[in-house]
């Protein structure tokens, strides 16, 4: 008797969710905007019926798909809960504790399409740093050389640079000559040599141009005592910040003295001779007479271990870039004044070594990768000292330690009604892990990822075993639509949303 209660209650409420309305009040902040009203909906209505109905309410030719972010209820936290594939808003309200009367607010986002790969470029060596720039994807490898490919997977420049494997690149800028003849790229990396390099590449605009490709290596940076683990340019181009395993932070500005402005090591020195060798190593991966020898305009010191990465900190859309971050493995995450060289807010996490950061395009949080196998988003913008628990506004898990994270640029995440493509939301980020897995998340729904996929499938075992294992993800870099990864199986180009 029992069970047929609870069979006719269960039908019960199977034929009221059928019938039930909700009423739901939709915002946006994408190019396709309705009227501010109130719209009754079936509870029983789900992810695809939502999108149907902004679709052809806002009257678009060509479907665009649709996320929706439901906020309030009891477990969907300040920033709202994404709507699940197959889940009605009906089952969404019930779990959230939301009546019928009660009005829903839910903001659309557009989706994630399935990334799809557009082609791989095999490595001799780890890639360790990659970026886009201008039809060209340029790496950093373990093997100390910087190279840059075009989309038809040809090797335009392979410049070796240092003497040890190389940790990051950064583009400090992108310009054209005088006669519109050739572009000119001036990169910045970092190594476990213990030096940055500043390096310019010049490229014909032209293959019928009379002038070759060249590269130069201006200026070598000297601060560090061990590993330097990154370096990243301001969005001008002017200044540098290097990480190193020293624990410090060099500031640098990015002009070229006319002389050295540190001395080579005292060859007398007992305790300098290994650095001198490295000296002498390096002189032959193209640092010549010419390459000058930089000191930092300033030095950050507060880190108690190893630094994994420090950027420059915008403030968001036309703000100064007057701060820095950094994070490092001893388990914090710090907030710096470049003006005074002074660390003012320490974020202090327990046993939690941090791998990498980027800041949010808003300039109010960052992302910080971890070997607990998260991802956390801090608030940076309380002034005093606070503990990670305070400051956690989410906490993004994954299945393996998370490498490398990064967030669009804030031109290409930034779309205009007028646009004929879509952007990407500046809400979303990627992460690279040493489980091979690449994922695309969105800051607003921690519980999982919209989009994920597997890099070096199809690669063998360098034993020769012809035995498939996973590749290490060292590197991201995400710019109109085309996300570039490197690590362990090379390199690999995906198109994860449209290109702007």
């Amino acid at each position: 008797m029992a069970s047929s209660n609870e069979a006719s209650t269960s039908n019960t409420q199977v034929a009221r969710e059928m019938h039930a309305n909700q009423p739901v009040f939709l915002t946006t902040r994408t190019p396709y905007p309705l009227p501010s009203q109130k719209f009754v909906i079936p509870t029983s209505w789900k992810r695809f019926h939502l999108s149907q109905l902004v679709n052809k309410a806002v009257g678009l030719e060509k479907a665009v798909p649709f996320d929706f972010l439901i906020k309030g209820g009891l477990n969907a936290g300040a920033t709202g809960e994404m709507l699940a594939p197959g889940m009605t808003l009906g089952d969404w309200c019930a779990a959230n504790g939301v009546g019928e009367e009660e009005t829903v607010e839910i903001e659309y986002v557009e989706s994630v399409m399935p990334p799809q790969k557009v082609g791989e470029i095999e490595a001799d060596d780890w890639v360790s740093g990659v970026r886009n720039v201008d039809g060209y994807v340029m790496t950093a490898s373990y093997d100390g050389r910087l190279r840059l490919f075009d989309h038809s997977k040809n090797s335009v420049m392979d410049v070796p640079v240092h003497s040890a494997p190389i940790t990051s690149v950064s583009l400090i800028s992108s310009s054209t000559s005088s006669n519109d003849e050739d572009k000119i790229y001036t990169v910045a990396t970092s190594s476990h040599d213990l030096s940055a390099c500043i390096t310019q590449l010049t490229i014909p605009s032209s293959p019928t141009s009379s002038k070759g490709k060249s590269s130069k290596i201006l200026a070598s940076l000297h601060l560090h005592t061990q590993p330097i683990s990154g370096v990243a340019s301001n969005s001008s181009g002017t200044k540098l910040l290097t990480s190193s395993w020293d624990s410090l932070i060099g500031v640098w500005d990015t002009t070229i003295p006319s002389s050295d402005e540190v001395p080579l090591p005292d060859e007398e020195s007992r305790d300098k001779k290994k650095r001198r060798k490295i000296e002498n190593a390096s002189a032959t991966n193209g640092r010549g007479a010419e390459t000058k020898r930089k000191a930092p305009i300033g030095v950050l010191k507060s880190h108690v271990g190893r630094v994994s990465k420090a950027a420059f900190l915008s403030g968001g859309e036309g703000g100064e870039e007057g701060k820095a971050v950094s994070a490092g493995y001893d388990s914090t995450v710090r907030i710096w004044d470049l003006e005074y060289g002074v660390c003012e807010r320490t974020i202090s996490a327990s046993e939690k070594p941090f791998l990498d950061l980027t800041p949010a395009q808003s300039g109010q949080t960052l992302l910080a990768a971890s070997t607990d196998r998260t991802v956390t988003q801090y608030d940076i913008r309380a002034t005093s000292q606070t503990q990670s628990l305070q400051a956690t506004v989410a906490t993004f898990t994954h299945a393996s330690t998370p490498s490398c994270v990064c967030v669009p640029p804030s031109s290409f995440a930034t779309s205009s009604p007028s646009s004929t493509t879509t952007t990407v939301n500046s809400h979303q980020f990627i992460t690279g892990a040493y489980d091979g897995i690449v994922r695309v998340w969105d800051m607003r729904n921690p519980k999982g990822a919209m989009a994920a996929f597997k890099t070096g499938e199809g690669n063998a075992d360098s034993t020769n075993t012809g035995v498939k294992r996973t590749k290490k993800v060292l590197c991201v870099d995400w710019r109109k639509g085309l996300l570039t990864v490197g690590g362990e199986g090379g390199l690999e180009v995906w198109k994860v949303g449209e290109e702007a």
